[in-house]
């Protein structure tokens, strides 16, 4: 079934593709969440009348958050619980340093914004890569014992 994304869908596009998936994942997660419409004809001439201001609406907010990625100084600090060894309990995901991005630096990343799969087990510094967009930004993770 051919849809068009209306948000940002990790591992599958942003907003505003047009993307080819199974059926039963469109009929099941994508139109009941909202997050993608059927690809009619119509809606196809309507998607490239409108194309050019979602492209500017999306080139703006990349600039606004390369711009905030950028100035980022310091390392961002997450707290977890952990053994004498300093092994986590609890492994630090994509999840919690968004969380953390946002509550430390007020920046809200869209959901597929790592360069690969983070499970981060240990206190300790640790170089992350983001790629919200084209441009990939390391920022450092601090990753303390409470």
């Amino acid at each position: 079934m051919k849809i068009i994304l209306l948000k940002d869908v990790a591992r599958l596009g942003r907003v505003g593709d047009i993307k080819d998936v199974s059926d039963g994942y469109a009929n099941n997660f994508l139109l009941p969440r909202k997050l993608a419409i059927i690809a009619t004809p119509a809606r196809l001439r309507e998607f490239e009348l409108n194309k050019e201001k979602m492209t500017n609406t999306n080139s703006e907010r990349q600039n606004v958050l390369e711009g905030a990625l950028g100035a980022i100084s310091g390392p961002i600090e997450i707290k977890g619980k952990a053994n004498e060894k300093g092994h986590l309990y609890k492994e630090i995901h994509e999840k919690d340093i968004m969380n953390a991005l946002k509550k430390q630096y007020n920046i809200e990343l869209p959901p597929n914004s790592f360069d690969s799969k983070l499970h981060l087990k240990e206190l300790g510094q640790f170089t992350v890569e983001l790629m919200p967009f084209s441009k990939k930004f390391p920022i450092v993770v601090n990753v303390v014992g409470e």
